[in-house]
């Protein structure tokens, strides 16, 4: 049986857009195709919807982003991703994709390959979506018992605690991203260091364009609100809340306890930074050792074969010379005691070695002992 497509609509009133989007989808997808925003409402409500939308943004009478709200508010609609199209690439404009509900942003003029990366990226995501439900509801559910059972006051306890135990930057995204929700909100987080850049959302997937806007965001400030909305930046990380209470005097709350989980986030984040340079420092200097061992064991064997080739060579030379027994026997002595001396000094050079091996190891054991000593006086000082 031949493997069932995956629908794609393609809403545009651009009739040469739509020819283009339709020429390198077709070959892979099943395809439909809308020229308004009321068409593309039909076509989704219809019995076979589609899976992916590639919306354009601007169309007369229903633009992109009303036609966007209409799928989102229909229980029958509302789980079609849907990937904007449009010449417009300001933030600004990202941000109503995204308020709107959409997972992904394509900027006009359309690249083929990026078009194509893009839909089967946001299918993968669907996937795995629908993959993890059930476990996820599960996981939603237990997380909502926790909150009628503790105090704010000990959330906060808990992820000062917890924090200092994470052993990387994801599994510290992930837990503000777990703390956030027992506040019932619903967050996405980004981490950067310069060795990486982690993604953590509440729902436990993320979409290209929220990890776009998340990197976008960090320079606007500490604090970024409208409506229901907050953005909360610091050196190292960025929040992304979408549904902060209405009322005001528990959004402000909510938002002073947020603020000092970050603040001690963005701490441990330079701790994190330091022990994972650390240990990758001393791996790489493990490693430069055990390649110096190894090259002076192979330089050993081809010395000691080089001197006695040139003790066969001096005996056979000495048939020739017309040496007595008595001057052959002193020649031979002295080469020999520069043999065992040259050896003897490479021996030296070893023992040197192994002696910076193990200084190294007891450097690395002393700096993630005051690592360990450091966080612990820290986590001690916040509470």
């Amino acid at each position: 049986m031949p493997e069932t497509k995956n629908r794609i609509l393609v809403v545009d009133d651009s009739t040469s857009d739509i020819q283009l989007m339709v020429e390198n989808l077709k070959p892979y997808f099943n395809l439909s195709v809308a020229k308004s925003g009321a068409k593309a409402l039909e076509v989704a409500a219809s019995p076979t919807p589609p899976d992916v939308i590639l919306l354009d943004g601007s169309m007369p009478d229903m633009d992109g982003y009303e036609t966007c709200q209409q799928l989102k508010s229909n229980e029958a609609t509302k789980d079609i991703d849907v990937i904007f199209v449009s010449a417009n690439d300001t933030t600004e404009e990202k941000l109503r994709g995204y308020d709107v509900g959409a997972c992904d942003y394509l900027i006009k003029p359309l690249q083929p390959e990026e078009l194509l990366q893009k839909v089967r990226l946001t299918l993968s995501n669907r996937q795995y979506r629908v993959a993890k439900g059930g476990n996820q509801q599960i996981a939603l559910d237990a997380a909502m018992d926790a909150i009628q059972e503790a105090s704010e006051q000990s959330i906060i306890i808990d992820f000062l605690r917890q924090s200092f135990a994470a052993a990387d930057v994801l599994e510290l995204a992930e837990l503000i991203c777990e703390t956030t929700h027992s506040f019932g909100l619903n967050s996405l987080v980004q981490i950067r260091l310069d060795s990486e850049n982690v993604n953590a959302s509440s729902t436990g997937d993320m979409t290209e364009l929220e990890k776009e806007l998340l990197y976008k965001l960090k320079d606007g400030g500490r604090i970024i609100q409208r409506g229901n909305r907050l953005v909360l930046n610091f050196d190292n990380l960025t929040q992304i809340i979408k549904d902060l209470p209405e009322d005001e005097e528990k959004a402000g709350r909510l938002r002073d306890h947020l603020m000092l989980i970050l603040e001690s986030a963005d701490n441990h984040c330079n701790s994190l930074a330091l022990t994972t340079d650390i240990r990758r420092l001393i791996s790489e200097f493990k490693n430069s050792l055990i390649t110096i061992t190894e090259l002076q064991r192979t330089q050993k064997l081809e010395n000691i074969q080089i001197l006695d080739n040139m003790v066969e060579e001096v005996n056979v030379e000495f048939l020739s010379c017309g040496l007595t027994d008595q001057q052959e026997s002193a020649i031979l002595s002295i080469i020999s005691q520069a043999v065992e001396a040259g050896l003897a000094n490479f021996e030296r050079g070893v023992k040197m070695d192994e002696d910076l091996h193990q200084l190294a190891e007891q450097i690395a054991e002393k700096i993630y002992q005051s690592v360990e000593s450091k966080e612990k006086v820290e986590s001690i000082e916040l509470f």
